[in-house]
């Protein structure tokens, strides 16, 4: 399926908004969570600036178009590429992103970083989430509603079950420090016994 690199103005106002889309006959009208209320508030028009066989050509010429607007006023863009929202980059995306954010963006979000660190009660919980791999109280129960409900799906299936599993006719062993896998049925060798450590 064909991609194209488009063009968002709204008549009469200087904003415009650069994007990639897929050729699958819905319309794309940009991010709806960065500039919302343009879109719901003023007449926008889409023009269709090329075409492309590949996403990856199409969103290497939108990076190119948007980091030479990035910054201008009335660019309606976060980021070159278009590849998160302010959305997600308020939730961390913008580590993952690597790609130019616009000034204005990048200082939102540092400033909506230093009040939360500000929150001294909120620091500390954000603290004390580091140092226990940021689980949530409930992940332990959604992890066991997760592996119950897929364990249920690959009895239904039979995927992995019996001789079908990768894992048939081995087993683990352990020398209390480094953990093995043999042949059920095999000779454990000397200093090892059956389980692992982990």
């Amino acid at each position: 399926m064909k991609h194209y690199v488009y063009k968002i103005t709204f008549p009469g106002m200087p904003w415009f908004y650069y994007g990639v889309h897929m050729d699958n006959g819905k319309p794309y009208f940009g991010s709806p969570k960065t500039h919302k209320w343009r879109w719901d508030f003023y007449e926008h028009e889409i023009t269709i600036l090329e075409w492309f066989e590949t996403r990856e050509e199409a969103e290497s010429i939108e990076r190119r178009i948007i980091s030479h607007f990035l910054n201008h006023p009335d660019c309606l863009n976060e980021c070159s590429g278009a590849m998160y929202s302010l959305d997600s980059l308020r939730k961390g995306a913008l580590t993952l992103n690597q790609l130019a954010v616009k000034d204005g963006t990048r200082e939102k979000l540092e400033e909506a970083a230093l009040r939360r660190w500000k929150d001294t009660d909120l620091a500390n919980k954000m603290l004390k989430g580091a140092h226990k791999g940021l689980k949530r109280a409930t992940e332990s129960a959604q992890t066991e509603r997760a592996k119950t409900k897929r364990k249920q799906t690959f009895e239904k299936i039979q995927h992995q079950q019996g001789s079908n599993n990768s894992q048939f006719g081995t087993m683990w062993i352990t020398d209390g420090v480094i953990n093995r896998k043999i042949k059920r049925g095999e000779e454990i060798p000397a200093g090892f016994t059956p389980g692992r450590k982990t």
